[in-house]
């Protein structure tokens, strides 16, 4: 069945010193696909698209904007789906959707795996814009 959860979200934190800090959360589907977004509520996602990290720092940037419903100022809590493809494609497909809508979806050849390769990069930035919990949670529904 398409779309049926093989596990809950995960969420992961990180810790500095005694101080937790929301990241983000993933969560894996029977289909193969699987889902990743942001816990925090205070950095937002505000562009996306490809480029090539050298060094710490990413060159050639190129938005990837193919069929954009939303713009991705307007779309909470956003989050990438990866998808495998089906009999009829040759690569998978990306998503990037919120609450509210889809804001782009692209083709990527990310499965089945045959080599590594950087599909997505989250960057914490300052780990103090992350926001803070007091505890954190193990599941989310």
């Amino acid at each position: 069945m398409p779309g049926v959860k093989f596990f809950k979200r995960q969420r992961l934190y990180l810790k500095n010193g005694n101080v937790i800090h929301p990241f983000c959360w993933i969560e894996f589907l029977e289909d193969g696909s699987f889902s990743i977004g942001l816990l925090t509520k205070v950095i937002k996602i505000t562009e996306f698209g490809s480029a090539i990290q050298q060094q710490g720092f990413f060159d050639n940037h190129v938005q990837t904007l193919r069929q954009g419903k939303s713009n991705i100022d307007d779309i909470a809590d956003p989050h990438y789906t990866f998808h495998p493809p089906k009999i009829n494609q040759n690569r998978g497909l990306v998503h990037i959707v919120g609450v509210n809508g889809k804001v782009d979806e692209w083709e990527l050849d990310w499965f089945p795996v045959t080599k590594m390769i950087n599909i997505l990069k989250l960057y914490s930035g300052t780990i103090d814009l992350l926001g803070t919990v007091k505890k954190t949670k193990k599941t989310i529904q």
